[in-house]
């Protein structure tokens, strides 16, 4: 399930990174929107792929503090 979710999620053109994680969630799904409606078309898709069982949404807001600063 898990290579067959990654590779659903990668043929996405909403998802513009993978990220792999421990807790809670398994894979952070980086998504890349050009408006609401597109997250909302593409949130829907996610969850349709076989094998996911739950997701949560969370939108970005500011950059506080970038790695290179």
């Amino acid at each position: 399930d898990t290579r067959r979710v990654r590779a659903s999620l990668r043929g996405d053109a909403g998802v513009a990174a993978l990220h792999s994680t421990n807790g809670r969630w398994d894979v952070l799904a980086e998504l890349q929107v050009g408006s609401l409606e597109e997250l909302s078309r593409t949130l829907e898709r996610i969850r349709l792929i076989k094998g996911i069982r739950h997701t949560e949404t969370s939108i970005h807001l500011e950059t506080l503090r970038a790695a290179d600063e």
